[in-house]
């Protein structure tokens, strides 16, 4: 006799960082945020937060540029769907980089998260996110050796 044990899905949150190229139009940033909207939903997941955090300069070359727009996200879903998530990304040429980050490893209460990321909370949070990354931009730009 032979049992089958079912693998339980665990649901994950996840939040993550991509940068586009800084060139790019409003429309292929629609189609890239719908690209990575609809894996998610793909793979029985929900984004909860997506926000678009504007151009920045980057501290080092990648892809032959050294700016690029930064998208903040996260979102629930399994561990299948980053896998997919990550390699549909890699091909997209618009995307030149990404960070994938596990914040739980099981979420009981969906509902809350929601309200959570709907919340002046985590508006304050993204904003004090964002201006770091100006502070450290604008620190970059003081102390950058002559001739790069």
């Amino acid at each position: 006799m032979v049992f089958k044990l079912d693998r339980i899905e665990r649901i994950r949150e996840y939040e993550m960082v991509f940068i586009t190229k800084p060139e790019i139009s409003d429309e292929e940033l629609a189609k890239v945020k719908e690209l990575f909207e609809n894996v998610v939903k793909d793979h029985a997941g929900e984004v909860l937060k997506t926000t678009v955090m504007g151009k920045r300069k980057l501290f080092y070359e990648v892809k032959g540029t050294l700016r690029g727009l930064f998208l903040y996200s996260t979102f629930t879903g399994n561990n299948k769907l980053i896998t997919e998530l990550e390699r549909r990304l890699r091909i997209n040429e618009n995307v030149i980089r990404y960070q994938t980050i596990k914040l739980d490893s099981y979420v009981k209460d969906i509902e809350a998260k929601r309200a959570f990321y709907k919340s002046e909370k985590f508006e304050d949070s993204t904003a004090v996110l964002t201006k770091a990354m100006k502070e450290v931009k604008d620190d970059y730009d003081k102390f950058k050796p002559q001739g790069v």
